[in-house]
């Protein structure tokens, strides 16, 4: 629980000047860890936090008010921002023409080559929604450059029992035993730390060294190029998220999504088949962020989002409500009435049927 200090009243007032008014809107507020333990820290309002607000982010910033000297330690001062957003307000005995929508979250891979993340239906037709080809292409090179990071490791671990079947390494500092197979690039790095330490005359140092040196080198370069790429990427699908959401919530007056846990569906052992040929794609589409992207956006647009039970909405024919008794891995699946049907299109009409044709229906906080 987070308690803030009040301010004075006259720090909204717009007729006041704006540099005394920010200097009286630093207060301090109060963190509860525990019964008995509680963390104050400072915190400047913006603005009059006002009802009904919602928190986009929580951020704690640090700053350094006296730096350590003469072994005296450092002084730190940290404050915790807050950001909020009023939703707008709803017009009173405005009546909303939007029509209604119901999605189906996925990330298929298709024959095409393309992830189709969402299918939508609003009662009348169905939309896909493809994850962009062009951060799938990023996400494809960044798995590339991991590829070649466990590579050079590899190579560099064979180019380095070829050295010491010529000159080993000392015993106290050879590595090779129940371990070395599972070494990676942080047992690399400690024993390129521990040759370094050797003596000169030691035989097996230099070409030790040469080997390790140019591997730490090239994984230098192949993880700050990973990193950057990864950074990137992760932004672009937060604006993807973004776009998405926000579309969504301006075409329609209330979305139904399944109730179900999408990283339960990942770790499902039974696999569902419209899942487990696409399993590697579920960390790029990041459904789960997305979510949580979709019900910001709604609460902020008036948009009603709610949750329905997703029991069968893939294994029920949506022309006739027969179930199959068994998933297989097709897309198009056939009912035992001989109905065909796309899985994703039927379990977006099956959610969109219990969000708006039923009573019980579970509300999305």
């Amino acid at each position: 629980m987070i308690q803030l200090d009040p301010v004075d009243p006259w720090v909204w007032d717009d007729t006041q000047p704006q540099g005394p008014r920010r200097r009286a809107a630093r207060t301090e507020g109060r963190l509860r860890l525990s019964d008995t333990a509680t963390l104050t820290f400072g915190v400047t309002l913006q603005r009059r936090p006002p009802p009904g607000a919602l928190v986009k982010g929580v951020d704690l910033v640090g700053r350094e008010t006296l730096r350590p000297f003469g072994g005296r330690p450092g002084r730190w001062r940290w404050t915790l921002l807050v950001l909020c957003e009023v939703p707008p307000p709803e017009a009173p005995g405005a009546l909303d023409t939007r029509p209604r929508a119901a999605l189906d979250l996925n990330w298929r891979i298709l024959s095409d080559d393309r992830v189709r993340a969402l299918m939508v239906w609003d009662g009348t037709e169905h939309t896909p929604l493809y994850f962009p080809a062009a951060l799938t292409r990023r996400w494809r090179f960044a798995q590339t450059l991991q590829e070649e990071l466990a590579a050079a490791l590899e190579r560099c671990k064979a180019s380095l029992s070829e050295v010491w079947q010529q000159a080993p390494l000392p015993p106290d500092v050879d590595p090779r035993g129940a371990g070395w197979s599972q070494t990676g690039q942080g047992g690399l790095l400690r024993l390129l730390t521990q040759v370094e330490a050797l003596p000169q005359p030691v035989p097996s140092r230099d070409p030790t060294l040469r080997v390790l040196t140019s591997w730490s080198r090239r994984s230098a370069t192949l993880w700050r190029e990973w990193r950057g790429l990864t950074g990137r990427l992760e932004r672009a699908k937060a604006a993807w998220y973004a776009v998405v959401a926000k579309d969504l919530c301006t075409r329609y007056s209330a979305i139904a999504l399944e109730d179900l846990s999408l990283r339960q569906m990942a770790q499902d052992e039974e696999q569902t088949p419209r899942l487990a040929q696409s399993q590697k794609y579920r960390q790029l589409v990041g459904l789960s962020s997305f979510v949580q992207r979709l019900t910001h956006t709604a609460a902020r647009e008036g948009v009603t989002l709610t949750r329905v039970d997703p029991a069968w909405t893939t294994r029920t024919c949506a022309v006739c409500g027969a179930h199959l008794p068994k998933q297989s891995g097709d897309l198009v699946l056939v009912c035992p009435q001989g109905h065909a049907y796309d899985q994703d299109e039927s379990a977006a009409q099956i959610v969109w049927e219990r969000a708006f044709t039923e009573d019980a229906v579970l509300s999305m906080s």
